[in-house]
Order: C-alpha cells, then sequence, then structure tokens
C-alpha cells in the first residue's frame, strides 16, 4: 500500500507541476481588437445548476449587445458536439468563441481552437470549473461581458497533447481517469450545492 500511496503523490506532484506550467507560464496580456464583433456562443445546457440557465444566457446575450457585439447562441446537444460548433466557428472566423460549460465542456472546445487566431472566453457554467479557477476568471456573466469587452485582457497559453486530444491542465490515467469517468453528473450538481467556502 505505501508503494501505491507514494506512486499517487508522485503523479499528484507531477500533475501540479505541468498544470502550473501549462496554464501560468505564458500569461503576458496583450491587446486584440474585435473587427466584427461577432460572438459565438457555445453553451452546454446540462453542465452544473440547470435552473435559470436560459435566463443566463439571454442575460449574457443581453450585455454582449450593449457592449457592441452580435451574438450567436449555439447549445450542445451530444458528446462531443461542442468540438464540432467549434470548428464552425473557425471555419467562419468569427471575432470570439466564448464557451459557457464545464472543464469537458471546454476540453471539447479546445480540440479544434489549437492553433487558430480566433480568441477563446471561457465563462464558467460547470460544477468545478477547474481551468477557470486556475485562471482566476469570474463566475458573474457581468464580469466576464466586462473582460471581454477590454482590448487588454488576453493572453496565450500552452497546451498539452495525449495521444490525439489537447489538454489544458492535467490528465489521468488508471483509477483517476476511471474515477471521472464514472462519476454521475447528478451526483455532482448535489455535491456542488453542498460546497461552501473555507475563508
Amino acid at each position: 500500500m505505501d508503494i501505491w500511496k507514494n506512486f499517487f503523490n508522485i503523479l499528484k506532484n507531477v500533475a501540479s507541476l505541468v498544470s502550473k506550467y501549462v496554464l501560468h507560464h505564458e500569461q503576458k496580456f496583450f491587446a486584440h481588437k474585435f473587427k466584427n464583433k461577432l460572438a459565438f456562443l457555445i453553451y452546454n445546457p446540462k453542465s452544473g445548476r440547470q435552473q435559470e440557465r436560459e435566463v443566463a444566457i439571454k442575460n449574457f446575450i443581453a450585455m454582449m449587445e450593449q457592449k457592441g457585439f452580435s451574438v450567436e447562441a449555439r447549445c450542445t446537444e451530444r458528446a462531443f458536439h461542442a468540438t464540432e460548433l467549434a470548428k464552425e466557428a473557425v471555419d467562419r472566423q468569427v471575432d470570439l468563441v466564448v464557451a459557457n460549460g464545464g472543464d469537458g465542456t471546454l476540453n471539447e472546445v479546445l480540440q479544434t481552437m489549437v492553433g487558430s487566431q480566433v480568441p477563446l472566453a471561457v465563462w464558467p457554467g460547470g460544477t468545478a470549473n477547474v481551468v477557470a479557477l486556475d485562471l482566476r476568471l469570474p463566475r458573474n456573466p457581468k464580469d466576464i461581458v466586462d473582460l471581454i469587452s477590454r482590448n487588454d485582457s488576453c493572453y496565450r497559453i500552452h497546451v498539452a497533447k495525449a495521444g490525439s486530444r489537447y489538454y489544458f491542465f492535467t490528465a489521468g490515467i488508471g483509477l483517476d481517469a476511471e474515477i471521472i469517468e464514472a462519476v454521475d453528473s447528478e451526483l455532482k450538481k448535489q455535491i456542488y450545492c453542498c460546497r461552501v467556502p473555507l475563508n
């Protein structure tokens, strides 16, 4: 048991180092000018808490329009649909892709955006939102809109690749991967509702 415990501790430390390097190595802000202010919003209607999600999406679009953006909103309908939608957005050369969902949705969007010149805005809407937390992004949609509308809030981050898939911050194998795959979405929501902030 001690051998396995040490092994998992080593994996955890390596994952932590990779996470810090991938997410924080190149956070140099630069200006980005939107030509047509066309934003493509991809959202997962089943991620996180679903109450009032449609209202939140409508409010987000209204706030973006107040900043001069036109927004096309598309919801995901199946697994890997976010990847297809992101590819459509990149092919159309929209000014901005906004991903609203959890880390799974964000990972799907990432797959066809790597190497493109289209910026990706992350609007956290899942249970854990690990990427958004590591990047210190706000969850409040008004704060996200304010960040997007600024012309100095863009930065590049490195991504890693395992097999044919890109990822932002960490990858797991064996037991770790099995647990993540087996977690029931309804259970995740119950756990989320029970979380309390620790100051």
